[in-house]
C-alpha cells in the first residue's frame, strides 16, 4: 500500500516522489541514487523502476524508468480516474510474467482504479535472473510524505516438464525460489489439487499414466 501527501506548488522546488525499484547494481544494498529531483533513483544501474510523481508543477502520475533515468516534467502518465497525489491510501500491485509487467492501483477511499501493461524483458534489462527489490524517495525544496505499508513480494517460478525416459517425465523449477509445493490434479478447473511429496529440491520425476494429469506449483501460506 502506498500513501502519498503531495507538497504545495512551489516554483523553486523539484520533484517530490518515490519509486519501486528492481536493480542489479554491483553496489547491492548500498546502492543510492541522487537526491531531490533524482528521487534517490538516478545512477542505480542496471535497474527498472515504477516512479510515482506527486509534485503538481510536473505531470502527476506514474512512469516506468530504466537504469536510473528520470523523466522530464511531462514524462509521467496520468492515472485517471485515480489520483496518486490525493493523499488517500493506494493499493499498488506490480505483476511481472513472461515479458509483461502490469501495474494495478486502487484508491482505498474512493475505489477508483487504474491499470496499465508494459512489455519489458526484465532479465535482459537487469542482466540477471535475480535482483534487489526495494523503494527509493526524495524531496526537493518542499516536504512530502510517502508511506509504504503491507509490502509483500511473491516470486512466480516456472514449472518445466521434459521426458526422463520411456515411462517417466521430469518436472523442474528454480531452486533459488522457495516456499512452493508441487500439486497434481486430474482436471484443471475442478476437483481438489493434491500435494505431491518431493525428495529433491527443484526436481520431481513422475511416471507416465494412461490418463491426463496436471501439475502446478502452489505457494505455501
Amino acid at each position: 500500500m502506498v500513501e502519498q501527501t503531495a507538497p504545495p506548488p512551489l516554483s523553486s522546488a523539484v520533484t517530490a516522489t518515490m519509486a519501486f525499484v528492481l536493480h542489479h547494481d554491483p553496489r547491492g544494498t548500498t546502492a543510492l541514487g541522487g537526491g531531490g529531483g533524482s528521487l534517490g533513483y538516478s545512477g542505480i544501474t542496471p535497474s527498472a523502476a515504477v516512479l510515482f510523481n506527486v509534485y503538481a508543477p510536473n505531470t502527476i502520475g506514474i512512469a516506468l524508468s530504466l537504469n536510473g533515468a528520470i523523466p522530464a516534467a511531462g514524462g509521467y502518465t496520468v492515472t485517471t480516474p485515480l489520483n496518486v497525489a490525493s493523499g488517500n491510501p493506494i493499493n499498488a500491485r506490480v505483476r511481472y510474467v513472461s515479458g509483461g509487467l502490469q501495474l494495478s492501483l486502487t484508491d482505498t477511499a474512493t475505489a477508483a482504479t487504474f491499470v496499465t501493461n508494459v512489455a519489458i524483458n526484465l532479465p535482459a534489462v537487469l542482466g540477471a535472473q535475480t535482483a534487489y527489490v526495494g523503494f527509493t524517495g526524495a524531496d526537493g525544496g518542499v516536504v512530502s510524505t510517502q508511506t509504504i505499508s503491507n509490502f509483500t513480494f511473491v516470486p512466480l517460478p516456472t514449472l518445466s516438464l521434459q521426458s526422463a525416459g520411456p515411462d517417466t517425465v521430469q518436472l523442474t523449477w528454480p531452486t533459488s525460489i522457495g516456499g512452493y509445493v508441487v500439486q497434481s490434479n486430474r482436471v484443471v478447473d475442478a476437483g481438489p489439487w493434491v500435494d505431491v511429496p518431493t525428495t529433491t529440491n527443484g526436481e520431481l520425476t513422475v511416471p507416465v499414466s494412461d490418463s491426463d494429469r496436471f501439475f502446478r506449483l502452489r505457494l505455501v501460506p
